[in-house]
């Protein structure tokens, strides 16, 4: 039965995967990555990727956690002192940490953000056109975020 998956069809299979929400680029110039990166396993994940694709290349940072996650060990992980950090509620919900204690954990290179347009703004202007923009954190602001993105489409149209 298994005899037609072959190695080669699962590099195939594994290379054409689409994970949302886990090292999604959606938009270039500057480039734009989605990702949850809500524990420090994901976070080492996310800063090994980003060190690989964009070597040298200041982060700007749309960051916004739960505070039951280990947002110490997220932050050690995933943040250098070259990156720009906009801290922002991940939802309204009463787990999210607030912008202003992950600013406080994120140090000097970080500022908390009222809300995820404003951050998101401070991130494009920050990055320019060869930049990168780094939005992560906490899948609910991975989804929020999108859901920010498809508003603003549709006013657009």
């Amino acid at each position: 039965m298994y005899d037609r998956i072959n190695e080669l069809a699962l590099h195939v299979g594994v290379a054409n995967t689409v994970w949302p929400g886990r090292l999604e680029r959606i938009h270039k110039n500057p480039d734009i990555i989605l990702d949850g990166a809500h524990n420090p396993d994901g976070a080492k994940a996310l800063r090994n990727a980003l060190d690989k694709y964009y070597p040298g290349k200041q982060v700007q940072f749309v960051f916004g956690m739960m505070g039951d996650k280990d947002m110490s060990g997220v932050i050690k992980t995933l943040i250098n002192q070259y990156d720009v950090v906009y801290t922002v509620r991940a939802d309204e919900g009463a787990r999210a940490a607030e912008a202003a204690d992950l600013a406080k954990l994120v140090g000097s290179n970080a500022v908390a953000e009222a809300n995820l347009a404003t951050a998101y703004d401070a991130a494009i202007r920050g990055a320019g056109t060869d930049g990168v923009v780094c939005v992560c954190g906490s899948l609910y602001l991975v989804g929020e975020f999108k859901k920010m993105l498809l508003a603003d489409k549709c006013r657009m149209n």
